[in-house]
């Protein structure tokens, strides 16, 4: 049998191999008007129906090295699939992760809420806590200060170097 004769009943072939049931009766009756008159479409619906019966069969199992030779195959179609943005995001996203992010901004949404209507106010005791915060700020800014000097200082002095050593050679 050919390529060109094998199957020129394409999808319709499977239908009649199960019954014909799926297909309309006028075009059950032409596809088997067809079969009765193709050697080739008679071998094909044979084999067709052969194949459905061993599929559908209880005695059919998988050999012992099945499961591994699937898993192989599949890993390496892993690895040639590039890992996507998307594909990591998705795999992540699993049902107790979206539990946990909800509760957060459900959480983070209730303490914005409370915070613009007044419901956390400061304590009257904040006023020492905030000037102890305003004290250490002046004193990391003087700090800052003093090492913006040092290496202004440390400039000045590899310029001195830079002119010494051009004065050297002029």
């Amino acid at each position: 049998m050919s390529p060109s004769e094998e199957h020129h009943l394409q999808d319709d072939l499977e239908a009649m191999a199960d019954g014909g049931r799926a297909l309309s009766p006028a075009r059950r009756e032409a596809l088997q008007q067809h079969i009765d008159s193709c050697q080739a479409c008679q071998a094909a619906l044979h084999d067709t129906q052969a194949a459905l019966a061993a599929l559908n069969s209880e005695d059919l199992q998988p050999s012992e090295g099945f499961d591994a030779a699937l898993y192989a195959k599949l890993d390496a179609i892993d690895a040639e699939q590039p890992s996507s943005f998307w594909a990591n995001f998705r795999h992540w996203l699993t049902p107790p992760r979206l539990y946990a992010l909800g509760a957060v901004a459900a959480v983070t949404l209730v303490v914005i809420a409370a915070s613009q209507s007044g419901g956390l106010s400061e304590p009257e005791t904040s006023a020492p806590l905030a000037q102890a915060e305003l004290l250490d700020l002046v004193q990391d800014q003087q700090m800052y200060e003093s090492l913006e000097l040092l290496r202004d200082l440390d400039m000045l002095e590899d310029l001195e170097v830079i002119e010494a050593l051009d004065l050297e050679e002029g």
